[in-house]
């Protein structure tokens, strides 16, 4: 299956944008793990790709910049047609991608060794919502299509708590995170999404934080 272009490019941003922080003082993240959309009942949970920085030196509290990518799985659902239907086949197919952006808030101690920590992240969310069903008609050349993707975009509110081991005073070090976002988009019906345009997810990570 070929990746599209602007899905390629996003990912490849995100990946790179580490690159430009790293001579500068302070911290950076990198993670990678799971997330489950905790709205709409056809699924687009998938992967996640985050980046974090947090300038100037570690700080009980800090105040930071992160990005996130979110790609949710293709799914696809083909239903038998009963007899006597004037379509032969009925292919049904949906999935999502996010980029989210924000400001977020961190609480944490900075001199023990294994380091919790809490999060509160307002910021916002740019989302595309795949749906595209394909219809084949009995004796037909041509097959129907019904396109249903949207963008859409909104704030979003993220909540999260981890932890980070070893905790030495220069990195690296290891991270796992869980977290709950949450969004109200604007832009009509999508996947993944309510008919208020709310959007939610839970999510786990793990990565590895550098300081500078």
């Amino acid at each position: 299956m070929r990746v599209p272009r602007v899905r390629l490019f996003l990912v490849t941003l995100l990946l790179a944008l580490p690159l430009r922080a790293a001579g500068a003082q302070g911290t950076w993240e990198i993670g990678v793990g799971r997330f489950k959309n905790a709205v709409d009942t056809q699924s687009t949970s998938g992967v996640a790709l985050e980046f974090a920085r947090w300038p100037g030196g570690e700080k009980k509290v800090q105040h930071g910049f992160h990005i996130a990518y979110f790609w949710g799985r293709q799914d696809t659902s083909t239903p038998t047609q009963p007899p006597g239907s004037s379509f032969s086949q009925i292919i049904e197919t949906w999935g999502s991608w996010t980029l989210g952006f924000g400001m977020p808030f961190r609480v944490g101690p900075v001199d023990w060794p294994v380091r919790p920590f809490l999060e509160a992240e307002p910021g916002g969310m740019l989302y595309r919502s795949t749906h595209m069903s394909k219809y084949y008609r009995n004796g037909a050349d041509r097959v129907g299509l019904v396109d249903e993707s949207a963008w859409l975009i909104g704030p979003s509110i993220g909540l999260g708590a981890g932890v980070q081991v070893p905790g030495h005073n220069r990195g690296p070090r290891l991270q796992v995170r869980a977290d709950y976002r949450a969004a109200l988009l604007l832009g009509g019906e999508a996947v993944g999404v309510n008919s208020s345009g709310f959007w939610s997810s839970f999510g786990v990570k793990a990565g590895m934080m550098f300081t500078y």
